[in-house]
């Protein structure tokens, strides 16, 4: 098991400190899951489960910058289908 906050600092080149996750609370796709923030990038998943849900996040249509793919990444794990 490994949480989005270890996923994000093994798998991307930015480093992705508690502070600079929390600079994405304000993202469109994050505004109803601001407070759960912090509980949620330490909460453990499944490698694959984490590989999907990025992967799927990458794949959004129009998002390209980094913060965009992470927050709908953040998203994604939140709600899992």
């Amino acid at each position: 098991m490994i949480t989005i906050h270890d996923y994000l600092n093994t798998h991307l080149k930015q480093h992705w400190n508690k502070t600079r996750l929390q600079t994405l609370a304000g993202s469109p796709f994050l505004q109803d899951i601001d407070k759960e923030l912090d509980s949620l990038v330490n909460k453990p998943f499944t490698l694959k489960q984490l590989d999907d849900g990025y992967k799927e996040a990458k794949n959004i249509e129009n998002i390209k910058e980094v913060e965009d793919i992470v927050a709908a990444f953040i998203f994604n794990m939140s709600n899992p289908v």
